[in-house]
């Protein structure tokens, strides 16, 4: 319902009349109808298709919503963190128990490459140890595991 005054002002053409969009039913001003329509979400020459879900999307916008959104970039290939093919964690926990080779600690294991070499992947390069064992390895007082580690990875060569 139009207030009175509000239909006195709209004969002396002081108020724009609202005018609905044909591509969405929302009530605009007459005077901004044409931009509405040209940026109209459902006008189908204006929309492009969302590449997650392919409703209409916004063209200056990647996805239709927050959630295409993150389903595309924040995980899978997309994601530029993302991780392909097995990482050495996977390969050493494959082949190895998840537990440290020095002291059986199962709750954090950490994942040394014998060879300082983070390319090798290798199952007989990767060990599983501690947090606290490994930084032992890292440190002077290495001596102290290193016979138990290197023992740990013979008898891993005579399975192999």
């Amino acid at each position: 319902m139009i207030h009175p005054n509000s239909l006195a002002n709209l004969k002396r053409g002081r108020i724009d009349p609202l005018v609905q969009c044909p591509h969405c039913d929302r009530e605009v001003k007459k005077p901004f109808l044409r931009r509405h329509t040209e940026k109209c979400v459902k006008n189908p020459e204006f929309g492009t298709p969302c590449p997650k879900c392919g409703t209409l999307k916004h063209p200056d916008k990647q996805t239709c919503s927050t959630s295409c959104y993150n389903s595309l970039f924040r995980s899978g290939l997309n994601n530029p963190n993302h991780k392909r093919g097995n990482n050495y964690r996977t390969i050493c926990f494959h082949h190895h128990e998840k537990e440290c080779c020095v002291c059986g600690w199962s709750l954090i294991v950490e994942v040394h490459h014998l060879d300082e070499n983070n390319k090798n992947n290798d199952p007989l390069n990767l060990v599983p140890l501690c947090p606290n064992h490994h930084q032992v390895w890292h440190s002077r007082h290495r001596p102290l595991i290193e016979e138990q580690v290197l023992s740990y990875i013979k008898s891993k060569r005579n399975i192999a």
